[in-house]
């Protein structure tokens, strides 16, 4: 008895020592549970990969369902103590700790002996001091309380994802070893970021991200209440929570509407505004009729309102009241606008430079922080940011993949290095829009850019210490670059600015500048490639195109697909004479021919269709479009015309459409492994990223090389049964997750697993290793659709169809994608869909 209750004394001791500690501790245990259990994840997955290929391997498919119950089992144990020792009940935690010592030693007499000696010296001072240690628990907690009472109380309130998630990307960029912290913000924008969270309440939160999100900075306090009133708490009135955001300067102290242009207030009205402008103003005389103004569109709505105030400026002429007071377009203009908030710019480029930072590797959304116009990937995050308040953050819980961030190089050496990056991108964007416009005055801003362009590359060509540095980072980190962004500016200008003014002068003059540029841009090939177009078209030099031709196929970055049309391209410049141009034709078809046996090109499946043809004049540019066969009510395009047909037809069992998406999900899938838990430094920077940043250049294959042909290696050994159970493994352990090329619901699963059935190991695992060397390359140009069947022999049991049109031609990525896929043996078709009227010819 004595030894239990020595025993008890000492366990109520250790426990409130550890209930201390644990109140003292709960807000960074809470923060770290998270890490914790991703790292127990990533572990567990990888384990679970590692013992089903050694099932693979060995064939030991009687086993697999046992090391799969060992798998789970384990899942649950690691699970379950993970979870055990985080709890914060700290003394189920200690008496499950003692169980464990207890069953792992005898409890000899000396152990007892001695836990007896410190209970007797203890036991009076316990009495003494859980009151002290209690108080003191209390005081602690109290104090914490307090610090954190707005924060707890959000908290119990359960905030609303899109602001407990930006709330989180705030936290990362504080946190004191992130580049975040140490480079990319100065300490007054770390004060700015930390105010936010500390200082602002859940419904002052809600409100500046709902407008944040939004395109505009200027918002009227009308729409404010219509769209967004629903969402705070009633008890808080909007305008309390407007002005508390104007006094935490993260709105614009706007005591009056004197810097607020005319122009800009008509922007933000809305039509029935302008409307209820005009007719209190009485602007038309004899004034418009309601109808008149309703069919009017908004544009000479603006142009009405913004003339007639012009007009009373500076002829001071204008209406007057039954009582002598003057009608000012500008006052009514005021009073129908009413109040309206507008946000600080400066603290909205501090909060979109965070978000930037967290979401850096989705290289065509990520514009969309600044603009709404960019297409984005629908698997990230960051791609919902847009001018939409309801598409900024997303409405669910988003998971991302699993991945141990390892950095040790910072993407920007400096915050004016992030600056200077995010300006150029803004750049970019103007020239993108001022390109395809029709303005003179759009097009010399565009113009102005490309020159600014220019002048910046050739001063950082001749920068050797600058050229070298850039040089000496990995393709993935020059992406995020000034530098980066200015050659892309320049080499879109060309064909624009140069080529349609036929200025081959100047173009030659770039391009040679752009090639001396030694390293591994993507632009690159395309460099090559036209400038030995220049030389042997334009510049009538057939010499300087071979050496042009030669220099290319000795360029060590030269990717495959461009190497096969220079080879081309050389041959026909050593062996075509001079020709008439009555002879064009002729030799193109001729030329044309020859590219199609040096692809190894099939012959084509000539199918017919009645076309559609729109009342309506097209471009040219616009798809053909078809009568279906089945119904002839329902339009199609031309894939949907011979996807039906094939299926009609029954050559195989099953059709669908699926271009090279399935199989960059199969990729992803399939190597899921090697993709997100391969260590390789820097490439994942936060743990918001859908896909490695190295994964769109040749680095990723080189930085994985032996696990990639590991894995391949084992997927090629596999047979049907072994490849689907592991295929299904894979998909169940991720299914959901955002990542880059998988939409997880596009293909019902079934039909995944029949084509991997029917395809087999060993053509999967030669298709999956040309996307694993460079993904950016083969990420488009396989065939529109996938026929499979079950019965028919090997080489014929899947085929891959691709469709053109009636004068429709291959492109130079799809030729290649069909050499690739006879070479993995896969059996291919060019389906031709013709017109009708083309099938009455060749019958007359």
């Amino acid at each position: 008895m004595d030894n239990i209750e020595s025993k008890t004394n000492l366990e109520s001791q250790t426990n409130l020592e550890t209930n201390s500690q644990t109140n003292l501790k709960t807000n960074s245990k809470t923060q770290t549970n998270l890490k914790t259990n991703l790292k127990t994840n990533s572990k567990t997955n990888s384990k679970t990969e590692e013992d089903f290929m050694n099932i693979s391997q060995t064939n030991q498919n009687s086993q697999t369902n046992e090391d799969f119950m060992n798998i789970s089992q384990t899942n649950q144990n690691s699970q379950t103590n993970e979870d055990y020792m985080n709890n914060s009940q700290t003394n189920d935690l200690k008496t499950n700790e003692d169980y464990m010592n207890n069953s792992q030693t005898n409890q000899n007499s000396q152990t007892e002996e001695y836990f007896m000696n410190i209970s007797q010296t203890n036991q009076n001072e316990n009495n003494e001091n859980n009151q002290n240690e209690n108080n003191e628990n209390n005081e602690n907690e109290n104090n914490e309380n307090n610090e954190n009472n707005q924060n707890e109380n959000e908290n119990q309130k359960s905030l609303p994802f899109f602001v407990s998630h930006f709330l989180d990307c705030l936290q990362i960029v504080l946190e004191k070893d992130s580049f975040a912290n140490t480079i990319y913000f100065n300490q007054n924008e770390l004060q700015i970021i930390k105010n936010f969270i500390q200082n602002t309440s859940l419904n002052e939160k809600k409100i500046y991200l709902r407008l944040f999100a939004r395109k505009n900075l200027l918002f009227r306090f009308s729409e404010i209440q219509q769209r967004y009133s629903q969402e705070i708490d009633s008890s808080t009135p909007l305008k309390s929570i407007l002005q508390n955001l104007k006094t935490q300067k993260l709105f614009l102290d706007n005591k009056n509407k004197s810097n607020i242009s005319s122009e800009q207030m008509c922007q933000y009205l809305k039509k029935k505004d302008l409307i209820e402008v005009i007719q209190k103003s009485a602007i038309s005389s004899p004034k418009l009729s309601p109808s008149k103004l309703n069919a009017s569109n908004k544009k000479n709505l603006k142009k009405m309102i913004l003339d007639s105030i012009q007009k009373q400026q500076s002829n001071k002429s204008f209406q007057m009241t039954l009582f002598g007071q003057p009608i000012l377009t500008k006052n009514i203009l005021l009073s129908v606008f009413g109040d309206f908030v507008q946000l600080d710019p400066s603290k909205k480029e501090i909060f979109q430079r965070v978000l930037f930072v967290i979401f850096l590797n989705d290289n065509t959304s990520s514009f969309s922080f600044y603009s709404s116009s960019s297409n984005s990937n629908s698997n990230s995050i960051s791609n919902s940011i847009s001018s939409d308040s309801n598409s900024f953050f997303p409405l669910q819980e988003t998971k991302y993949p699993n991945y141990k961030i390892i950095k040790k190089t910072p993407l920007f050496q400096s915050r004016q290095d992030l600056l200077d990056y995010i300006q150029a991108r803004e750049i970019y964007l103007q020239f993108h829009s001022a390109l395809y416009e029709e303005s003179e005055l759009s097009k010399q801003s565009a113009f102005d850019i490309f020159e600014t362009a220019l002048s910046f590359i050739s001063d950082f060509a001749h920068n050797e210490q600058k050229l070298n540095n850039f040089i000496s980072l990995p393709q993935y980190m020059q992406n995020f670059s000034q530098f980066w962004i200015y050659i892309k500016i320049l080499t879109k200008g060309i064909p624009e600015f140069l080529q349609k003014k036929r200025n081959s002068k100047k173009e030659k003059q770039i391009l040679k500048l752009l090639l001396s540029l030694n390293f591994n841009h993507p632009l690159r090939n395309e460099w090559f490639d036209r400038i030995t177009i220049l030389f042997n078209t334009h510049l009538k030099s057939k010499a300087k195109a071979q050496t042009w031709c030669q220099k290319a196929l000795n360029d060590k970055y030269l990717n495959n697909l461009f190497r096969f049309k220079i080879e081309r391209r050389l041959t026909r410049v050593q062996s075509s004479p001079k020709r008439k141009k009555d002879e064009k034709q002729e030799k193109d078809d001729q030329e044309e021919q020859q590219l199609q046996l040096s692809f190894n090109l099939p012959k084509e499946k000539i199918i017919y269709a009645k076309p559609f043809r729109s009342p309506k004049p097209t471009s040219r540019f616009a798809k053909r479009l078809y009568f279906s066969e089945t119904n002839p009510d329902e339009i199609l395009t031309v894939e949907e015309f011979a996807l039906e047909h094939y299926i009609m037809e029954k050559y195989y069992e099953n059709c669908v459409h699926t271009e090279t998406s399935l199989w960059k999900m199969l990729f992803v899938v399939l190597l899921w492994q090697e993709i997100y838990e391969t260590q390789v430094p820097d490439v994942f920077q936060t743990p918001y990223q859908t896909y490695p940043l190295d994964l769109f250049t040749t680095d990723f294959y080189k930085n994985r090389k032996t696990q990639i042909d590991q894995k391949l290696a084992q997927i090629s050994q596999m047979n049907t049964q072994e490849l689907n159970q592991y295929f299904s493994l894979k998909w169940e352990s991720h299914y959901g997750t955002a990542c880059i090329a998988v939409s997880w619901e596009k293909f019902d699963f079934s039909i995944l697993l029949d084509i991997l059935a029917c395809l087999g190991g060993l053509r999967l695992s030669k298709i999956l290793r040309y996307f694993a060397i460079d993904f950016k390359l083969h990420s488009s140009g396989m065939p529109d659709l996938c026929s499979w069947s079950s019965v028919k022999q090997e080489f014929e049991n899947i085929c891959l169809i691709e469709v053109k049109s009636q004068n429709d031609r291959l492109s130079d990525i799809q030729k290649y994608w069909i050499t690739i896929l006879q070479k993995c043996g896969v059996y291919v078709e060019i389906c031709r869909v013709l017109d009708f009227d083309e099938k009455e010819q060749k019958n007359q």
